[in-house]
């Protein structure tokens, strides 16, 4: 089994697990006398997230089958985190994130032909543990400031498609690292991030040989939490 196939087997078998451990929580019950009460408040809780990613490395250079560049625009992210505190407002979370950048589609001349459409699309699966330092109440009515850091697996991909010749796929795994902060009110999160994203390969261009990649972008995300109280 491939390394990417690996970790993310892994990261579905934790997000089961913490999901289960989360319902847990919320179901135990404590009797006393002839009624019951709550356990003590919850520390995990289940993050979704949305927003924009846009590349900020060469990936948004003008298109280029031989270099680096693949006019890559502004896209969208999608993503569900984990959240575990462990006490003085910090809190362990791992996180599974997927982005796509804006496609590059139009017509050109190539040596299989003159006048062939073509698209190019690049995404990327990060799974990633973050380390986030919360600066005020974890459900408080006025917003506060968090900070995180962390590392990830990330799973690039590139693919095009010329008219009549079919796609062309390729992908390659990289270690990232990621630095943000976020302002949260109750159980709404506003938050931004860099990933660090850089790697060599030969499979992402027509010519021999490894290209170094930037696929640095910058998220900015809402988000909505469940589970801690």
């Amino acid at each position: 089994m491939k390394a990417g196939k690996k970790t993310g087997l892994a990261f579905l078998v934790l997000v089961i697990w913490m999901t289960a451990a989360v319902a847990a929580q919320a179901a135990v019950r404590v009797y006393h006398h002839r009624g019951y009460r709550r356990s003590g408040p919850s520390n995990l809780e289940v993050v979704l997230e949305g927003g924009m990613a846009s590349p900020v490395g060469d990936v948004s250079d003008p298109l280029d089958f031989e270099g680096v560049g693949k006019d890559a625009g502004t896209g969208y992210e999608l993503g569900i985190r984990l959240r575990q505190f462990t006490g003085a407002g910090v809190a362990i979370s791992p996180a599974f994130h997927y982005v796509e950048f804006g496609k590059t589609s139009g017509i050109g001349d190539f040596d299989l032909g003159a006048g062939l459409g073509y698209e190019v699309k690049t995404s990327l699966m990060r799974y990633g543990v973050d380390f986030q330092f919360f600066m005020g109440p974890r459900r408080g009515r006025t917003a506060a400031l968090y900070l995180s850091g962390g590392v990830a697996l990330i799973h690039n991909r590139y693919r095009d498609e010329l008219s009549g010749f079919g796609p062309y796929e390729a992908s390659v795994n990289t270690p990232g690292v990621s630095v943000g902060a976020g302002l949260r009110a109750t159980n709404f999160e506003l938050s931004a991030s860099y990933t660090f994203d850089r790697f060599s390969t030969d499979q992402m261009a027509s010519v021999d040989g490894d290209l170094d990649y930037n696929w640095d972008y910058l998220s900015v995300r809402f988000g909505l939490a469940f589970g801690a109280r």
